[in-house]
């Protein structure tokens, strides 16, 4: 299994577990469901960098969820940000045959969709994989 991939189950399980999240979200998604209601998050951009030290086998990799909403303006896909923030920012990551150093918040930009109508929020986190 890739870092990315346990890296991004791992963040799901915690999304996913988290009630305050799961009551104004209706999903968190690799791939979202034809005609999904909203708002969503979707896994999407990632990055995956050797950095090995001393014969171990180190990854930085950055990890980007898109907050997608349909709100008449940007408080809501901002509540969603700072909700996904309290729970992945210097979370506990747990791996199935790695060991997460760090997850931090990196940096997030707010956009509005071509069609006019939809709000997205890319997020995304720098981690430290051993």
């Amino acid at each position: 299994m890739t870092a990315v991939y346990e890296v991004q189950k791992a963040m799901k399980t915690l999304l996913t577990a988290d009630s305050t999240l799961s009551a104004i979200i209706v999903g968190v998604y690799d791939s979202v469901p034809t005609n999904s209601d909203f708002p969503y998050l979707v896994f999407s951009d990632s990055t995956n960098t050797a950095n090995n030290l001393f014969g171990h086998n180190v990854r930085d990799l950055t990890m980007t969820i898109h907050i997608f909403s349909r709100y008449e303006g940007f408080k809501e896909a901002y509540q969603i940000q700072d909700r996904l923030e309290a729970v992945l920012d210097h979370a506990t990551l747990s791996l199935n045959t790695l060991h997460a150093v760090y997850c931090e918040y990196e940096f997030s930009t707010s956009l509005r969709d071509p069609d006019g109508i939809t709000l997205h929020v890319p997020v995304r986190f720098r981690l430290k994989i051993e």
